[in-house]
């Protein structure tokens, strides 16, 4: 993702502008659809910077075709969405919704979103470079009815805000609102029953894509539009809210020593050298605020499928953590059926616990222990040993899209509940599995979309991703982006799998 500066901009358009300065920096936060049909409405998110030493005010869209509009809804305050129009203060920035309708826009566009000072009057203009500005087709068909059409339909989801607009959480930000299916397309409403299991799989991983393809920062927020405040905006900050605090990932470049958003810039693999310190660096999620928000961006509000479950990671994973019953050291496997105290059974967690040979223990109040079925899938034995025995072959067999990975510890760091051979049992992260694996065929994952790996044993040689290997999607280093699954760090310190779809 690029932004372009003013100077760019004024060559083309030969618009008035200052002379060597670059004033309002138009980047892309949240992309829109490539495709609508006609009667869809759709939406795309810019990040508006004032690049100057001066206050702008009446700002706002400019020399846009009928049907791009600003929203002008009831954004939430805490994403610091703009008005129309818009004052920015010198360095400030706010983020603009441009909502596509293709009752006018029958023809699609190709250009923008263009902002300018002032609106009424047009001279101080910019938008952002041709690979991010609006391209946006437009099919004269009908709204198709059928499930496989609409799995990763999320036209409607889009429109609506992520936050609930009230209630907040310290640094953590706004929580979040889980969006619903759209009522103007009455079978999608009902795919998650007639289209079953497979269909809300196919839904999950299609959401997920879509947020790997936004290339989002690692942040602790629980929503991608919520911007870490600039009082936190400290390396190792641990107030909640930060983001990636990585400064030395490219020695000898101009970023090194920043406080960066290392992010793809879209040329050849995703490589250390192929990241850049982009604009946006303050927005994103952390791993498991980005698992519970692609189920319910995917699904909604589903009371059956238990969505959307806990933000917390070892929440999700099922340990429970109240007054006088604290399970950070009780993994699957550890767990006693007839002490109520020591099975995992929060009540926010996410699906069933997985066994070894990939099914599932329907009773998490009384645990079965995966009896006759390998125990639980887990690199953790019934004494709390890591055994590091799980290999990707054996996961590839048994896992399903969708399913969560927990993993504990810090890749072997030990902590405060260590394990006998040193490693913490406290889950710390979680990834999903997305069942495809590494190649260039249409259900595969491209070998230049694998981000690179900061993990404590990782190295090039372990993260290069080769044809056939598997892949994962998890947020961590540079945000969330798929992964080459890797036997160090995630499968050696794999506490346990949940399946939200069964």
């Amino acid at each position: 993702m690029k932004k372009l500066i003013l100077g760019s901009l004024c060559a083309a358009y030969s618009l008035h502008c200052f002379a060597a300065q670059s004033d309002f920096l138009v980047t892309p936060l949240i992309a829109g659809q490539v495709t609508l049909l006609a009667t869809q409405t759709g939406s795309a998110v810019y990040q508006i910077t004032n690049n100057t030493h001066q206050n702008f005010t009446n700002l706002g869209l400019a020399q846009m075709p009928a049907g791009v509009t600003p929203d002008v809804g009831p954004v939430s305050q805490f994403a610091q969405y703009c008005t129309n129009p818009f004052s920015l203060a010198p360095g400030a920035s706010c983020l603009l919704k441009v909502d596509l309708n293709t009752n006018q826009l029958t023809q699609g566009i190709s250009k923008g979103p263009i902002v300018c000072y002032s609106q009424s009057n047009p001279i101080y203009c910019s938008q952002p470079y041709s690979m991010d500005q609006l391209h946006l087709s437009v099919q004269q068909n009908a709204i198709p009815q059928d499930c496989n059409s609409n799995y990763a339909n999320f036209n409607y989801e889009l429109l609506q805000n992520f936050d609930s607009g009230s209630a907040f959480d310290s640094g953590w930000g706004p929580v979040r609102n889980v969006p619903q299916l759209s009522p103007y397309n009455p079978n999608l409403t009902n795919c998650p029953t007639t289209g079953g299991v497979a269909w809300e799989r196919a839904r999950v991983i299609a959401a997920a894509d879509f947020w790997v393809s936004q290339k989002l920062n690692y942040c602790h927020h629980y929503n991608p539009d919520y911007a870490t405040p600039l009082n936190q905006r400290n390396a190792g900050g641990t107030s909640g809210g930060y983001c990636n605090p990585a400064v030395d990932l490219m020695p000898g470049s101009v970023y090194y020593g920043q406080e960066a958003r290392w992010n793809y810039n879209g040329q050849g693999y995703q490589t250390a050298n192929g990241w850049v310190n982009n604009n946006q660096m303050w927005y994103g999620m952390d791993c498991s605020n980005t698992t519970s928000f692609i189920y319910g961006f995917a699904l909604g509000t589903n009371p059956t499928l238990g969505i959307p479950f806990d933000s917390k990671t070892s929440n999700q994973a099922g340990q429970y953590n109240k007054t006088g019953q604290n399970q950070d050291n009780l993994t699957p496997n550890q767990q006693v059926p007839a002490d109520p105290t020591q099975v995992l059974n929060n009540p926010s967690e996410a699906g069933l616990l997985v066994c070894a040979d990939g099914t599932t223990d329907p009773t998490p109040s009384s645990p079965s222990m995966c009896t006759g079925h390998g125990g639980y899938l887990s690199g953790i034995d019934s004494t709390g040993k890591f055994t590091k025995n799980i290999t990707v072959a054996q996961v590839a067999q048994v896992l399903q899209p969708g399913d969560l990975l927990y993993i504990a510890g810090g890749g072997g760091a030990p902590d405060s509940q260590p394990n006998p051979d040193g490693s913490s049992s406290i889950v710390t992260h979680v990834i999903m599995w997305i069942g495809k694996q590494v190649g260039t065929g249409p259900n595969n994952i491209n070998p230049s979309l694998i981000a690179p790996d900061d993990s404590p044993c990782a190295d090039p040689s372990i993260w290069q991703p080769q044809t056939g290997d598997w892949v994962i999607a998890d947020s961590h280093y540079q945000g969330y982006d798929y992964r080459k699954l890797t036997t160090c760090f995630y499968l050696n310190d794999l506490w346990g799998v949940r399946r939200v779809l069964n």
